[in-house]
């Protein structure tokens, strides 16, 4: 992106009166100079917003639970039982509501997991890793937009899947800025608030379906990072 140097602008410590502090107390400093650290230090800041991670988990040891029919050999959304772990004991999947800045101009960021998936013990059976998102918020369907990988290793492997995110991905939301809760009579101030949000979905499957041969998938983490 133009009109920044891609990181903060260093300064010296305060009241350093040397002359390489240039912006000491009375020093001159012509006004191009000025904008041009704070565009950049402000276009930063603006952008690593925009890249931050916004999940993690210690993940689970010993998922069982199967596909929801044949798994497909790139599975989809329509693959995962998306059920928490706390209704379906067998079950590993994540529900992550986040806010969805652009990166730089108009650029949308990309959406990256990482997890470490290890394979059930017999050898014989296939862990599928789904991530997908829902502008909505609802469950996945297999129209939602995703990205998959399967895992076949029982020593275990580290997982990467990356989804750049589209504007239809997405969803506007208003609201109005209060100083306390509205439900106790605080008035709105100034004008609404607007941003853009999605719900990122992060689903396992073990082909196995028995818990006598399951998987583990440890230290998730879901981040937004520069397209």
């Amino acid at each position: 992106m133009s009109d920044t140097l891609g990181r903060l602008v260093a300064r010296v410590p305060a009241a350093t009166s040397s002359t390489s502090n240039l912006f000491a107390a009375s020093r001159a400093m012509l006004a191009g100079l000025w904008h041009t650290f704070i565009a950049s230090d402000l276009n930063h800041l603006m952008m690593i917003s925009a890249t931050r991670p916004v999940f993690t988990h210690q993940g689970m040891v010993g998922f069982y639970r199967g596909p929801t029919g044949t798994a497909s050999p790139t599975p989809t959304p329509a693959d995962v039982v998306w059920l928490p772990p706390g209704v379906d004991a067998g079950a590993l999947n994540y529900r992550v509501p986040l806010r969805v800045d652009s990166y730089g101009a108009s650029a949308l960021p990309t959406l990256r997991l990482r997890c470490w998936v290890k394979a059930p013990p017999s050898g014989i059976e296939t862990v599928g890793v789904v991530l997908c998102v829902t502008a909505d918020g609802g469950a996945p369907t297999a129209d939602a937009h995703y990205i998959s990988g399967t895992v076949t290793n029982t020593s275990g492997e580290d997982v990467t899947l990356e989804l750049p995110l589209r504007v239809e991905d997405l969803r506007a939301l208003s609201q109005n800025v209060t100083l306390g809760t509205t439900a106790s009579g605080v008035p709105a101030i100034g004008e609404p608030y607007a941003e853009s949000v999605t719900t990122a979905w992060i689903g396992f499957f073990n082909t196995s379906d028995k818990n006598s041969d399951t998987a583990d998938a440890l230290g998730i983490v879901l981040s937004l990072e520069m397209p």
